[in-house]
């Protein structure tokens, strides 16, 4: 699904050729006000664990945000995420969060409450090496104009180079995204000279959080959308020269777009768990928030400083119906405890029904599990196990989770998260009209002071002549 009702002001999708689940992501979104509409500072704490040695490891990203101004990429690379800076807020002030860097081991630590909950005291820890990749816009669109600004319109797409690194370690990244544009205006109730005093205006903005598997469809989507339009326009009669070239250039652009965002090698990065953090300025309300799909909300904190931090929670740990792998073990797991023999083959259906899972994602797992040799058909639309060792089912369940006809037929959930802010804001026009009133005020209070001043100058100089 193509969420586009509202603006988006957070998310980021994180793709490779190998499957390599992020274990922790923490998304944090500084929200501030800039000429009463809404900037986003984002800041993304990704954990992950690679199952084989990586050399050359590049990691697509993919922002709906613009992020790149002329040749200069707003994205930077932390390399002490948890050192206590202004990005650690999150792990500074709300309680039960905790994060830190150790300069000695380059190691960051984050602890989180077990399942989100503010009243679970049970607490979950990750840690990871902290290292520091090289960003950069893809050569194929960094080298032709079109593409970079066909691009602009949709979003960014960039490139994260890692260092060589081993199976089996964890590592962890800092990116730090400051889009350039600010979210649209939003209406404005008429100032109430009755409010003067307050001197503010209120402001309203919708806002929303989409999933990782939304953001890179909608680029998709929006870059296909595109050049189906300019190929719409190839004109069927002769035009100019240069008419067709300024065409023909643009067409390149796009599918220059397509072939480094559409590749059908990358995967998306599976997230288990995902905070998803708002950071309030002060003065802001929360007034509205819902929730779509699987992310739940937990709660919402006062830091110190006065700003309110709102926090989600959403991935595969809590949310396994969405995990093509999960659901591949449990499936596995059921056919082995109840479908081990030809006797007591089992169907798709019961299958489905027993590990309470959407029938036709279980159908298409069950389908390439039998490819990778974890089941057998026995006819009549029924399946038995076959026994394999805990690392080996391991790596099928993955392979089943990266095979193209599950990553591009798997119904995906996913989640949106919408909110509404309401905030005090005095723009300039206002400030020019409270200046006015107020100096206007000013004068009337004056005036009546003076002539409060004369009268009592007048009533006193009565009394004096009264007295001789």
């Amino acid at each position: 699904m193509i969420y586009k009702e509202v603006e988006m002001s957070g998310c980021l999708a994180l793709l490779t050729e190998r499957y390599v689940p992020i274990n922790l992501l923490v998304e944090t979104i500084f929200v501030s006000i800039v000429d009463g509409r809404l900037k986003a500072h984002e800041v993304y704490d990704i954990f992950f664990k690679p199952n084989a040695n990586w050399k050359d490891v590049r990691i697509l990203g993919v922002s709906p945000h613009k992020l790149s101004d002329g040749d200069q990429l707003k994205v930077k690379v932390s390399v002490t995420p948890g050192a206590g800076g202004s990005d650690d807020v999150f792990y500074k002030d709300l309680v039960l969060y905790s994060g830190s860097f150790d300069s000695g081991t380059e190691n960051f630590t984050v602890t989180l409450p077990a399942h989100g909950g503010p009243f679970d005291t049970n607490i979950s820890e990750y840690k990871g090496k902290v290292i520091e990749p090289t960003l950069n816009t893809p050569r194929r669109i960094a080298e032709c104009s079109a593409a970079t600004q066909i691009m602009d319109e949709f979003g960014t797409i960039f490139e994260i180079n890692c260092p060589n690194l081993e199976a089996g370690n964890f590592y962890a990244i800092r990116l730090i995204l400051d889009p350039l544009e600010l979210l649209a205006l939003p209406d404005k109730r008429p100032l109430d000279v009755r409010e003067i005093d307050e001197v503010v205006s209120r402001w309203m903005q919708d806002a929303s959080i989409i999933c990782p598997k939304t953001c890179h469809f909608n680029f998709v989507e929006l870059v296909l959308g595109a050049r189906n339009d300019l190929e719409r326009s190839r004109p069927d009669i002769t035009v100019s020269e240069e008419e067709l070239k300024k065409l023909e250039t643009a067409i390149d652009g796009v599918n220059r777009l397509l072939a480094v965002i559409n590749n059908a090698a990358l995967r998306l990065m599976p997230v288990t768990r995902q905070q998803l953090v708002l950071i309030l300025p002060r003065g802001a309300e929360l007034v509205a928030r819902t929730c779509d799909g699987y992310v739940w909300f937990t709660n919402t904190q006062v830091l110190k400083d006065g700003r309110i931090a709102a926090v989600w929670e959403a991935g595969s740990e809590q949310y396994w119906r969405d995990d093509p792998e999960t659901i591949a073990h449990f499936l596995y797991d059921y056919f082995k405890n109840y479908g081990n023999v030809p006797q007591c083959a089992k169907k798709k259906e019961e299958a489905s029904e027993a590990i309470d899972a959407p029938h036709d994602n279980c159908s298409l797992i069950v389908d390439s599990l039998c490819q990778e040799g974890a089941l057998r058909d026995v006819g009549g639309g029924k399946y038995i196990v076959i026994s394999k060792q805990p690392e080996e089912l391991t790596a099928i369940c993955q392979a089943v989770a990266c095979s193209e006809k599950v990553y591009t037929e798997f119904k995906w959930k996913g989640f949106q998260v919408r909110y509404s802010l309401q905030y005090r804001y005095l723009s300039k026009e206002d400030a020019d009209i409270i200046k006015k009133i107020r100096s206007k005020r000013d004068l009337s209070y004056l005036l009546a002071i003076i002539g409060v001043i004369l009268a009592l100058i007048s009533i006193l100089l009565s009394i004096i002549s009264f007295l001789r």
